[in-house]
């Protein structure tokens, strides 16, 4: 990679969307879920919500300042389009702000992909926003 060139990216799975300009993350369109390198047609009954709550390093006003990285964070994260991360609350709470993340997925985090703060906060850290101090999620299953 040289000065002023991207490389292009080498891989986009036929039902997918790019995630982010220069990072070559993809995510499968609505009504698909991955399976390995591939998109393939899932259907409503395999569809899940993860819940998570975070108590993060900032205030609430750098906060709002700052929620589309975040999202967008979590959103990359969980191989997910940032449209499915939504900001369900947040307060304050002893030194960190709490707040709560609701985000539709094909994935069953309680199995192959790991959720843990570690990731999280790698994420945050990419995104250039305060990392997290604690970390809870659960995974629904939605008939």
């Amino acid at each position: 990679l040289t000065q002023g060139t991207c490389t292009p990216c080498s891989y986009q799975p036929k039902d997918s969307v790019w995630l982010s300009v220069g990072v070559c993350n993809w995510v499968c369109k609505e009504g698909f879920k991955e399976d390995g390198q591939f998109c393939v047609q899932g259907s409503q009954a395999e569809k899940g919500v993860v819940l998570l709550t975070l108590g993060l390093n900032t205030t609430r006003a750098s906060f709002e300042v700052q929620k589309d990285r975040y999202v967008n964070a979590l959103a990359l994260l969980l191989r997910v389009s940032p449209t499915l991360v939504q900001v369900t609350s947040g307060r304050r709470q002893e030194q960190a702000l709490t707040v709560s993340f609701r985000v539709e997925t094909f994935q069953d985090l309680t199995k192959g992909l790991q959720l843990d703060l570690i990731k999280v906060n790698e994420a945050f850290i990419q995104h250039g926003v305060p990392t997290a101090v604690q970390l809870q999620f659960e995974y629904q299953k939605q008939a």
